[in-house]
């Protein structure tokens, strides 16, 4: 009976032994998987690491060039028109003032400056008006001589007309 016991827990023993080496190799052969894809992961992080590295660098090298260019046609359009970069200066200014909206202290200081500014405007305009009108009547260009003009051009045109029409029956009377 003693041989059986001891036999039996050599089994048992052996066993267990059988278990922790089937148990140490699956333990292995996971961290040998999980290795495999920690470095196939480190590996494609890397590239796609390296990758936009690269799609950014010629991103903002071709960014930079295109500021370049467009800085050097700025400078040669100022150059051969500066009132035109000063006209586009003063209403790129207008739009951004007008998009930003007015502080307490504007409001108090410019408060009637757009009520003087429009009376001005209107006076320059009147002035230039009346000032436009009285060189023209020295040449002779006035709405009393454009009617008289146009009036006269429709008597000739009637006229014209009515000598055509004249001839035009006087030249069927005589065929037949």
């Amino acid at each position: 009976m003693m041989a059986n016991q001891v036999k039996d827990g050599a089994s048992e023993n052996a066993e267990p032994s059988k278990k922790g080496k089937t148990s140490r190799t699956a333990s292995s052969r996971a961290g040998q998987s999980v290795t495999k894809a920690y470095s196939s992961a480190k590996e494609k992080a890397a590239s796609a690491y390296g990758s936009a590295r690269e799609r950014t660098s010629s991103v903002y090298n071709s960014a930079r060039v295109r500021a370049s260019e467009t800085q050097q046609r700025a400078a040669t359009a100022f150059d051969e028109n500066p009132a035109l970069a000063l006209v586009g200066g003063l209403a790129l200014g207008v739009m951004i003032g007008a998009l930003l909206p007015r502080s307490r202290r504007e409001e108090e200081l410019l408060s009637g400056v757009g009520e003087r500014i429009n009376e001005t405007s209107r006076r320059v305009a009147d002035a230039a008006r009346d000032q436009a009108r009285e060189t023209l009547d020295s040449y002779g260009i006035n709405a009393d001589a454009a009617l008289d003009k146009v009036s006269a051009f429709f008597d000739n045109a009637s006229k014209a007309a009515s000598s055509i029409g004249s001839a035009a029956s006087g030249a069927v009377q005589k065929r037949r």
